[in-house]
């Protein structure tokens, strides 16, 4: 505030007062308010923690801009005829190395690992802003000063250095602004107009406008000083976390408009004389915007292709679970004003066809059921596979009558039998109908009724069923249940649990595992396996991750403010992964709570991986960009390997507590953990062991060189407030003593080891 109100007042001094040169104001106040921002960065550069080097960088550039500005002012202008480039000029060119490695670093920070459309994008603004900057009439750098014949080095230099400097910012913020759009933290938007109130006070001054103006002369002053309190009030604006990735149309705009300029460029030289330099910088523009855009076309195949996959049932080529809960989603609106049904389909005894038969004749008989479907329904209703042999028909603006009529029209084709590999096959089909709004005033709801009218066809013998709210109490049960979680997810009844993890090298709870609980009004405190699995059913996965991965990072963001670091693991289901929105819904829960990427770990299980490999990878190189972790979880327990788990970029792996629960008794359980540890040390990962439940399981895992632990015997899982409690209070007896271990007590766990070893072979 105190910065701000001494810029004003000298602003209102130079333009509106004296033009004249005043000491008081030109060297003491002027000089004192960038003494001031100097104070502003270097104070944000001790309170910042990860952007700390960057800002103090910056902070000894603005230093010597302004000891540079004092000796121009103070000596220079008191001689006759001062030889340029002066002391204070030659510290005036110390600020530009400084902040661009300022800037540099602000970058390297937040894209650690810069992807080639980045790379492309930078090089693309750099090239057509240096094309315009050498066009005749606009060119900053100073010709006669170079073409003069008694030009020595420094005049050149300096002729070249300012401009080139101010290009530099200015090419590298725009790039930044381009690829972020309107998610760039509003400090970029400030640096990049001071960066350009630079070039463009700078410009002028080298083109020597200020000859004989003092008007221009205060209007520059007070230019170079905006700029300058800009570049110290930034890193005090709030910011927002990084990782985003424009898409669609905006991931176009920077090559898009850049490659625009670029020809506009090489037309105008084509009408009007221009230096060879503008020429090639603009040529080398087209090329690398050609080669941006060609790469943004194959990028949008690549999404379009993905996209289609999202959708579409590989085997049958109908639509899929997403589509379909895409179009009832859609369509609420529809069913709350007019009729629709949803038909459930399950074929019967088709486990027996895979069985006796195997997997190529089931999806054979599976092929056959779509066109079969199709035949019987209209081109406006919808027919998605659900999965397996679970098809669902959505059938608008029909009630009862219309349902059961196309559900009749169904079993007789089901009546004709199905020919695989030469052997006729019966295949007959069990149906559930539902209704809206007879039924269900959702769409999740209208999914679950369909889904129990099917079962209940399907175990009563019936052709088909409809949906009887009268059902048994267990069913109904489970419908009240997955209502009642909705409602739950709402209210925000849902929370978590934390379980420390510790790392076994440095004795110290460095994460945290969360563990979601529903308290439930009626039943209590409710574990996972009570109601994920309807969860699941209910398409509420999505909304259940959100608010799980919500309350994590707010616990942590409490704990930080508290002075205690720790980051939080989160559980991802199949489901998860195949969410389209997940990686924004992650990208606003750290904005919101002013977190890092690196404050969340995702952990999913080695079944998800096998069961959805090339999308999972996909997931999690998008979400690795943010700084996020991934975890695989129990692994040991599926059939993929440690390449396989490396494919996708895992940073951990977590074994199964079915393996350390019997390290101290289990040889062959020992040998499993021990060479999974040392392979994944190979890969460049981290071991995690959960379940650990007693302090001589605690003390091989230390021996073997296990890089986490985590399990009762450590803490079991409690409220984030209570964890904060017990880690302040760690010599209680939650906690057994974790002092390293000497050499001589780890080779007697290692002797441990190798009696275990022994006694297997015995």
């Amino acid at each position: 505030m105190v910065t701000g109100i001494a810029c004003c007042v000298y602003v209102a001094w130079a333009v509106l007062g004296s033009l004249e040169n005043i000491p008081a104001r030109d060297i003491v106040l002027y000089n004192v308010i960038l003494l001031l921002v100097v104070a502003l960065l270097v104070a944000h550069a001790i309170a910042s923690r990860n952007d700390r080097w960057a800002w103090m960088l910056m902070a000894i550039g603005v230093l010597c801009w302004t000891v540079g500005n004092y000796a121009f002012t103070a000596i220079t202008s008191h001689l006759a005829e001062p030889n340029p480039p002066s002391v204070g000029e030659w510290l005036y060119l110390a600020f530009y190395p400084f902040a661009l490695a300022s800037i540099v670093l602000l970058l390297r920070q937040r894209f650690p690992r810069p992807t080639s459309r980045v790379v492309l994008d930078g090089l693309l603004v750099a090239l057509t802003v240096a094309a315009i900057m050498a066009l005749p009439g606009v060119a900053v750098y100073d010709m006669s000063a170079l073409e003069s014949e008694t030009a020595g080095w420094p005049e050149i230099v300096f002729a070249i250095a300012t401009p080139a400097g101010d290009l530099l910012l200015t090419s590298m913020l725009i790039t930044l602004l381009g690829l972020l759009v309107w998610k760039a933290e509003p400090m970029w938007w400030l640096l990049t107009g001071a960066a350009a109130t630079l070039w463009v006070c700078n410009t002028a001054w080298l083109l020597d406008l200020t000859n004989g103006d003092p008007l221009i002369g205060a209007l520059l002053d007070a230019g170079w000083l905006l700029a300058f309190v800009a570049i110290g009030c930034g890193p005090w604006l709030r910011t927002r976390n990084w990782g985003y990735t424009p898409t669609g149309w905006r991931s176009a705009t920077v090559p898009v408009v850049m490659t625009t300029i670029a020809f506009g460029l090489l037309l105008n030289a084509a009408l009007v004389p221009a230096p060879r330099l503008d020429i090639y910088l603009a040529s080398a523009a087209i090329v690398v915007g050609l080669t941006r855009m060609a790469q943004s076309l194959s990028d949008s195949s690549r999404q379009a292709e993905m996209s289609r996959q999202l959708y579409i049932d590989d085997l049958t080529g109908l639509a899929n679970r997403r589509m379909l809960n895409s179009e009832l989603n859609e369509s609420v609106e529809d069913f709350k004003s007019g009729p629709a049904a949803l038909l459930i389909l399950d074929l019967d005894a088709f486990k027996d066809v895979n069985d006796l038969l195997g997997h190529s004749a089931g999806d054979e008989v599976l092929c056959e059921v779509a066109p079969r479907l199709a035949s019987v329904l209209r081109s406006t209703d919808t027919v998605a596979r659900l999965g397996g042999d679970e098809f669902a028909i959505l059938l608008r603006g029909t009630g009862l009558e219309g349902a059961k009529a196309v559900a009749e029209r169904i079993n007789i084709e089901f009546q004709r039998p199905f020919e695989v590999g030469g052997i006729e096959l019966a295949a007959d089909v069990s149906i559930g109908i539902a209704l809206s709004p007879e039924h269900a005033s959702t769409s999740e709801e209208l999914l679950c009724a369909a889904d129990l009218a099917m079962y209940r066809a399907k175990n009563r013998k019936l052709e088909f069923a409809v949906f009887d709210p009268a059902l048994d109490r267990t069913e109904r049960n489970r419908v009240r249940l997955i209502q009642q979680l909705r409602v739950g997810l709402r209210a925000e009844e849902l929370t978590c649990d934390f379980q420390p993890k510790l790392d076994l090298a440095s004795g110290k709870v460095t994460s945290v595992e969360a563990l979601v609980r529903w308290d439930h009004p009626d039943r209590g405190r409710l574990l996972p396996d009570q109601f994920l699995p309807q969860a699941e059913q209910a398409g509420l996965m999505s909304a259940l991750a959100h608010r799980v991965i919500d309350v994590s990072l707010a616990a942590v963001s409490r704990w930080n403010s508290q002075g205690i670091r720790l980051s939080a693991a989160v559980n991802l289901s199949a489901t998860n992964l195949l969410d389209p929105t997940l990686t924004q819904t992650i990208v606003e829960l750290l904005e919101r709570h002013g977190l890092r990427g690196n404050s969340l770990t995702l952990e999913i299980t080695e079944t998800t991986l096998m069961t959805e490999p090339d999308n999972a990878r996909e997931v999690v190189a998008g979400l690795r960009g943010l700084g996020v972790t991934f975890s695989v979880d129990d692994y040991g327990t599926g059939f993929s390997s440690l390449s396989q788990v490396r494919n996708v970029s895992a940073g951990e792996l977590k074994i199964d507590r079915s393996f350390i629960s019997e390290l101290s008794v289990n040889a062959d359980s020992l040998a499993i953990v021990r060479t999974t540890v040392e392979l994944a040390h190979e890969l460049g990962m981290r071991v995690v062991a959960e379940g650990v439940e007693s302090e001589a399981d605690l003390n091989i895992l230390r021996a073997i060189g296990c890089d986490i632990a985590q399990g009762y015997v450590i803490c079991r899982p409690v409220p984030a407030d209570l964890l904060e409690v017990w880690i302040r209070s760690r010599t209680g007896t939650m906690v057994p003593t974790m002092s390293a271990p000497t050499p001589a007590n780890r080779r007697a766990v290692v002797d441990s080891v190798v009696d275990l070893d022994v006694a297997r072979k015995v």
